[in-house]
């Protein structure tokens, strides 16, 4: 419990807990992602989330991001997010030509991070090359009674 009120800290010091990144921080995310040299296009058409769906489609799409200006090959990386059928798919592509190092430093724990944010929530993951494309897809289910 503690492990999680410090991941949700925003670290001014305050004693209250950050609010959570939500997919209607989504725009701003791509903006950042565009900025750092990526050529991101953003496709959500989701409507309203429960708060841990929207969260980990947040976190989802934040590190395919990352993983893209890591490891991506130039050109369009594309991010959608579509409710149906009582659930909300996620899916992330990005250019990919082979296993190449990564031009940044990281943990490597994203594509295990993203896997259990699915599973949390019953949904199921995905990630990997498809031919010139790297692929990643998350199926979050949605509550009963959520289904619009």
């Amino acid at each position: 419990m503690r492990r999680l009120i410090g991941i949700l800290r925003d670290g001014s010091g305050d004693d209250e807990p950050a609010a959570a990144p939500t997919v209607d921080g989504l725009g701003a995310l791509v903006d950042g992602a565009r900025a750092n040299g990526l050529d991101v296009r953003l496709d959500a058409r989701h409507g309203p989330l429960p708060v841990p769906v929207g969260l980990a489609a947040y976190r989802i799409v934040q590190e395919s991001l990352t993983n893209a200006l890591k490891h991506a090959s130039p050109g369009p990386v594309t991010v959608a997010l579509t409710r149906r059928d009582g659930r909300l798919d996620v899916g992330v592509t990005s250019p990919y030509d082979g296993p190449a190092g990564p031009r940044a430093p990281g943990s490597g724990a994203g594509l295990v991070g993203m896997r259990e944010r699915a599973s949390l929530l019953g949904g199921t993951f995905q990630a990997g090359p498809e031919g010139a494309v790297w692929v990643v897809r998350a199926m979050l289910p949605l509550p009963e009674g959520d289904h619009q």
